[in-house]
C-alpha cells in the first residue's frame, strides 16, 4: 500500500456509508411522491404502541402504508441526529405495507398478530439482499441470501422490517460504535451512548422510529440498551427463538449462548413479539429448539 493512500477499511466504511445516504435520499423522494412528505396523523401513528397500531389497522381507521411512512420520515431524522441505522429497507418497507393494504382490502383478514407493524432488526440478523456486517469492514459488500429465522417468523406475521441498525464491533461491549458505521448516540441525550450491543435498537425505540424491535443477548446486549435508552426488553432462555442467519463474532463458541429476544415500548409489545417468536418453527432442524408456544 502506497504510504499515503486510504487504509482499505476506511474506503468500505465510506462506500457503505454513501450507499445508506442514496437509499435514504432515493426513498424519501419516492415516499414524497407516492404517499406524501406529511400526515397530520403521523404523531397519533409514532405514538402508537404495536398493538395499537394493528387494532386501529383491524378497524379500517388506518392504512399500513400510512403508518409504514410515517416510521420511516421519523427514521430519517433520527439518523440525521443519533445514527441507529445501518442498511436502509425503507423502500421494500413500502412496498410489503401496500402489499398488506391490497390483501387487507381484498380478504378482510390480517396477515397476522403484527400486520403492519414497522420493526427494526438488529445488523447481525440476515436480511436477504443486504450485508450484516456487524461492523467489520471485510464482511461488507457479501448481501445475504435468504432473511433469518427469526426474521422470516416477523414477516409471515405480518411485521414490516424497516432497517438493521447498528452494533459495536464484534457485539461484545455495551456502548454502540464501529469502524464501518461510526458511533450511535442516545436519543435522551446525544452526549451519552445507547448502550449495546442492540443499541441501534435501543436509540430507534427511544426515538419513536420504530414499533418493535429485534434484538440479542449474552451478558446485557438487550437489558442494557433498555436500561440506557427508557425502553423494554425480554432475555429470553437460552434455545428459546431461533438463533439461524443471526450472525456471531465468533461462531463456533456455545459455552454462553447468544439468544434473541424482543424490544418495544411497551411491555404488552415485548409479549407481542414474543408469541411470535416463540411459535417460530425454525428452519433449522438442527437447533433443538422445544415446538413450546408463549404461556400466559
Amino acid at each position: 500500500m502506497f504510504p499515503f493512500s486510504q487504509p482499505a477499511w476506511k474506503s468500505i466504511a465510506s462506500s457503505k456509508q454513501e450507499t445508506r445516504a442514496k437509499r435514504i435520499d432515493a426513498a424519501v423522494t419516492t415516499l414524497s411522491k407516492e404517499v406524501g412528505s406529511l400526515d397530520a396523523k403521523d404523531e397519533e401513528y409514532l405514538r402508537a404502541s404495536a398493538a395499537e397500531i394493528v387494532r386501529n389497522i383491524s378497524e379500517g381507521k388506518w392504512l399500513a402504508v400510512n403508518v409504514a411512512a410515517a416510521y420511516i420520515r421519523r427514521a430519517v431524522r433520527v439518523q440525521e441526529l443519533h445514527n441507529p441505522i445501518t442498511e436502509v429497507l425503507f423502500s421494500e418497507a413500502i412496498e410489503q405495507a401496500k402489499a398488506l393494504d391490497e390483501e387487507f382490502q381484498r380478504t378482510g383478514k390480517l396477515k397476522g398478530p403484527l400486520h403492519g407493524v414497522p420493526v427494526s432488526i438488529k445488523d447481525q440478523f440476515d436480511i436477504g439482499g443486504v450485508d450484516s456486517t456487524i461492523g467489520f469492514s471485510a464482511w461488507s459488500n457479501k448481501p445475504a441470501e435468504k432473511d433469518a429465522g427469526a426474521v422470516q417468523a416477523i414477516k409471515r406475521a405480518g411485521g414490516i422490517p424497516i432497517c438493521k441498525t447498528n452494533v459495536p464491533q464484534t457485539m461484545l461491549n455495551f456502548e454502540c460504535s464501529n469502524p464501518v458505521w461510526g458511533v450511535t448516540s442516545n436519543p435522551w441525550n446525544a452526549a451519552y451512548t445507547c448502550g449495546g450491543s442492540s443499541g441501534g435498537e435501543g436509540a430507534m425505540l427511544a426515538a419513536d422510529a420504530s414499533a418493535l424491535g429485534l434484538g440479542s443477548d449474552v451478558g446485557g446486549s438487550l437489558r442494557i440498551p433498555a436500561l440506557y435508552c427508557g425502553i423494554y426488553s425480554l432475555k429470553p432462555g437460552a434455545g428459546r427463538i431461533s438463533r439461524q442467519g443471526a450472525r456471531s463474532s465468533n461462531p463456533g463458541f456455545d459455552a454462553v449462548k447468544v439468544t434473541p429476544g424482543p424490544m418495544g415500548r411497551t411491555v404488552q409489545d415485548v409479549k407481542l413479539l414474543s408469541r411470535v417468536l416463540f411459535a417460530n418453527v425454525p428452519a433449522n432442524g438442527f437447533e433443538g429448539i422445544a415446538p413450546v408456544p408463549y404461556r400466559d
